[in-house]
């Protein structure tokens, strides 16, 4: 019972989630939170009190979640140089970056809206007396700090204007070892996501209470954005996520209704529907016409050999074929389309018909206006 348990708790997610976007602006400014996050002159600390309700077993991740953030704007998204971001001042073409390419005639690396766009608030986590450490090293894709950002390209330029977007980068550490950034710069698709800020690498107990001292930096006031803390634990497969359930149920009940709606037509009007027997038939004339094509090259190729007197019919009359050539029948299966008389077999005298059935469901027919369905039976009767 014991070792369920603990597989249990193995596949439960526990998460804690505390929006402060809000709660962090002094009374003085509730009315103005844009002029509260751009005067310089007002502190921004803040300090959050989170209740653990449940055992949260290490690694904890730490994220911050944006909302109506859309990193995924095009203009946005453009915004930056990939080669400079690996090669540094050594790649002059940064005209993707504007308008965030140059500042005071130089240039500025890293370039773009993302990079000057980059999330700065941070987070540090007291339990009772002690320091929770977050482990900051290895947030960001590996195939991110190895292959798309420089170890050797320093930050160059970087928030020296008048206009400030984000957080500062330290111009002694390469970029592919500023993590903060590379996560920044894989920017989300949707306008509501999280992104990894560090790891607690120690177990929470139930009842804990953490007091989170935060630096309430980022600007989401002037557009209407949310920011939030999230710590969660995962399980293999991944943290808590309702979007794939959602879509799950989404996709089966919008099945289930359109079968209802199809069996509803079918009833209503079955005539609509052609029969189990009438598809089986359909099924024949793409085989049979196949067949069809492969004999008549079989047969065009006997008549330039050994067969001078064969004539090759156009499609819609009868083949009439000598004994000689009745092996070729054989090496393409046309014995299945012998129309037999009572007296005569495959390996005689043989009437052949193009294999095109006729369906009135499909409209298909010789040119003559008579109707074939072939002999499937055997290569010969009576």
């Amino acid at each position: 019972m014991d070792s369920q348990d603990n597989h249990f708790e193995k596949m439960q997610v526990v998460e804690i989630v505390d929006r402060y976007d809000a709660d962090c602006v002094p009374e003085a400014f509730k009315g103005n939170k844009v002029s509260y996050i751009k005067d310089t002159s007002v502190p921004k600390n803040c300090t959050l009190v989170l209740k653990v309700h449940k055992h949260m077993k290490a690694p904890i991740y730490v994220y911050y979640q944006l909302d109506n953030y859309y990193q995924n704007h095009r203009r946005y998204v453009k915004s930056r140089s990939d080669q400079q971001l690996l090669h540094g001042l050594k790649y002059n073409d940064t005209s993707s970056c504007k308008p965030e390419e140059s500042n005071n005639g130089l240039p500025i690396v890293p370039c773009g809206l993302i990079a000057w766009s980059l999330f700065n608030d941070t987070y540090k986590f007291i339990r009772g007396t002690a320091e929770l450490r977050i482990n900051r090293k290895n947030i960001a894709w590996k195939s991110d700090r190895s292959h798309k950002f420089g170890k050797h390209v320093y930050p160059f330029n970087f928030q020296s204007g008048t206009l400030i977007g984000g957080g500062k980068l330290d111009p002694n550490v390469p970029l592919g070892d500023q993590e903060d950034l590379i996560v920044w710069m894989r920017t989300a698709a949707l306008p509501s996501f999280r992104k990894l800020y560090g790891r607690i690498e120690e177990d929470l107990d139930a009842d804990d209470v953490i007091l989170v001292h935060l630096m309430n930096n980022y600007n989401t006031y002037s557009f209407g954005g949310k920011k939030k803390l999230v710590i969660s634990t995962s399980s293999w497969l991944g943290g808590k996520n309702d979007f794939l359930g959602v879509a799950y149920i989404f996709v089966g009940s919008s099945a289930i209704i359109l079968a209802l709606f199809f069996l509803l037509l079918h009833v209503k009007n079955p005539s609509l529907w052609m029969s189990s027997k009438g598809l089986s038939r359909v099924s024949h004339v793409g085989r049979y016409c196949s067949l069809w094509a492969s004999a008549r090259t079989v047969l065009f190729l006997s008549r330039a050999s050994a067969q001078p007197k064969t004539r090759l019919p156009k499609q819609g009359h009868p083949l009439h074929i000598s004994p000689v050539t009745s092996p070729y029948l054989a090496d393409v299966g046309l014995s299945h389309f012998c129309d037999i008389s009572p007296t005569r077999s495959c390996n005689d005298l043989v009437a052949v018909r193009p294999p095109c059935l006729h369906l009135r469901a499909l409209g298909v027919s010789h040119q003559d206006g008579s109707a074939l369905i072939p002999n499937v039976t055997g290569a010969s009767r009576g």
